[in-house]
């Protein structure tokens, strides 16, 4: 036992962790009844964001030990990955009463907080755990951008810009920090030195010189979006729109997205709600059950967080931002085929219901709405519509094109994969038109309040006029106070901002344009010759 403890000592070491859970597995096959079986096991799957699974091992090593470090900063981390946050915050605190000299559970917390809109707090379990990353400087050097990336969030939702710029210039006077360079870039372009440039041309440079190839690529890919930006901002549209390519092609290397694979997820919904149809329909959950809950539905950098942030102007509203929680609910339960294997009951979406809603009312504390605008919940809305009927939606829609491109634009290496090619966003976009259809089939076309993207910023007052009135908000609409809104998404800097036209009718990447319409008319071919087999 010992020894296979030690290989996965090094397997970890190495980042080796598939090889790592090959091995646990074996071990745990052999002392099921050993605490360290599940542990390693557990934080093998943990590496590899293999949530569940990874949730029900570390829980049941926890049912041998409760006080183990190790056990319980997974856990923390795991829940905050599936944004069950009370859950996240008891265990990222008992990692802290086990051992406060560890950094990983203030991070933990730092995330916590800046989903409870905690930014003071959130900002000083960041310091926290950068002091004990051994400063900033350190800290930096070693990599840790994620921990960086949640201070400077904590300090930009608290307005303090200028010490953002100051810490990015600390930092990036001595080493290279990819979100130092990129939120720098945003909030001050004027203090970008040549020598924070040099240093990615440098690495670009470089062969492959890192063990770990998935790291390699990663790299590529932040230095070329870093590279976009830069000649983005100096307004060299061509070397800019180059850069951009290069990232997006070694992100697509680095992510093996299958996008086959997300159709059969868009398929398989579809045929469920085909199949059990009538019987969904009739399911008697009280009509009131999630009546404070708005939902906001559109493709990723279509308009949703301009949305969310008119939405939130009232002082009784809690801007949820992006949940993952339908996300994470759902798949789990396709990928096991426990939703085509059994009948959906009521219980079912009882069950899931209140989940959601014990999980919103810790979040929004004592606010009497609450906003969630998680992309991939266009997908779900069926089952969120049963298992809340009182909830209200808004789904935003944008020219295709124009919403290609901005999504292009965006380093989303590891949550939208098909973002970084054109190919892979026209199949998504024809997807979103054919299951919004689908639900507007189903449902009827009132199940959402339905807006485009270009009506909101040319008739922004009128467009806000009819979201106050279908929200049903009893305060009067004051869109001042939107100036201070934060998001925790890609457009956190331009959110902020009057609303404009100036992204509308985009032209760059004309090249590719030919081929993303191409994917989206084949891709919709697809779902129309889908419809004649399902006799909608």
């Amino acid at each position: 036992m010992q020894n296979d403890l030690i290989k996965i000592e090094k397997l970890f070491l190495q980042q080796n962790y598939i090889q790592a859970e090959r091995i646990a597995r074996k071990l745990l096959e052999q002392h099921p009844n050993k605490f360290i079986s599940y542990k390693a096991l557990g934080v093998a799957l943990a590496a590899q964001r293999k949530i569940k699974e990874a949730l029900e091992t570390l829980l049941h090593a926890q049912s041998f030990e409760n006080s183990d470090f190790d056990v319980n900063v997974n856990l923390s981390l795991l829940y905050l990955e599936i944004q069950n946050i009370e859950p996240s915050i008891d265990y990222g605190k008992k990692a802290i009463q086990i051992d406060g000299n560890r950094p990983e559970p203030y991070l933990n917390l730092a995330r916590c907080m800046m989903i409870q809109r905690d930014y003071i707090t959130a900002e000083k379990y960041a310091l926290k755990s950068i002091e004990l990353r051994g400063g900033k400087l350190q800290a930096a050097k070693g990599g840790f951008g994620d921990l960086f990336e949640t201070l400077l969030d904590s300090l930009l939702a608290q307005n303090k810009s200028q010490e953002c710029i100051d810490l990015c210039i600390e930092i990036l006077d001595e080493v290279h920090l990819f979100i130092c360079l990129t939120t720098l870039m945003e909030l001050d372009f004027s203090n970008v030195k040549n020598l924070y440039i040099q240093r990615v041309r440098d690495f670009l440079a470089t062969s492959n010189n890192e063990s770990n190839v998935s790291d390699f690529l990663q790299l590529k890919s932040f230095c070329h979006f870093s590279l976009a930006n830069y000649h983005s901002k100096l307004k060299d549209r061509a070397t800019s729109e180059e850069h951009y390519i290069k990232a997006n092609e070694f992100a697509l290397e680095w992510q093996r997205f299958m996008p086959l694979f997300r159709q059969k997820f868009f398929q398989r919904t579809m045929g469920v709600f085909i199949d059990q149809g009538e019987k969904l329909k009739k399911m008697e959950i009280p009509k009131n059950k999630g009546e404070n809950i708005i939902f906001i539905l559109g493709m990723p950098r279509s308009g949703t967080t301009l949305t969310e942030s008119i939405v939130a102007t009232n002082s009784n509203v809690f801007a949820g931002g992006e949940l993952a929680f339908f996300e994470h609910e759902i798949k789990k339960e396709e990928v096991s085929r426990k939703i085509e294997s059994q009948s959906l009951d009521i219980d079912f979406f009882l069950n899931l219901g209140d989940k959601y809603l014990a999980q919103t009312n810790f979040i929004k504390n004592d606010k009497e709405y609450i906003t969630d605008k998680m992309p991939d919940n266009y997908r779900f809305l069926g089952y969120i519509k049963i298992a809340l009927p009182g909830a209200k939606f808004i789904h935003i829609s944008r020219n295709p094109w124009d919403n290609a491109i901005s999504l292009f634009k965006q380093i989303y290496l590891a949550n939208i994969l098909y973002s970084t090619s054109f190919f892979n966003i026209g199949l998504e976009y024809a997807n979103h038109l054919c299951i919004m259809d689908f639900w507007n089939k189903f449902f009827g076309n009132d199940v959402c309040l339905s807006w485009k993207y270009e009506q909101l910023v040319q008739n922004y007052e009128k467009t806000t006029d009819e979201i106050w009135k279908f929200c049903a908000f009893k305060d009067s609409l004051d869109l001042k106070s939107r100036a201070n809104f934060y998001a925790r998404t890609a457009s956190k800097t331009q959110v902020r901002g009057e609303v404009h036209q100036r992204s509308l009718k985009k032209t760059e990447f004309i090249e590719k344009k030919e081929i993303f319409e191409e994917a989206l008319n084949n891709q919709l071919d697809h779902w129309k010759r889908k419809y004649q087999i399902f006799n909608i």
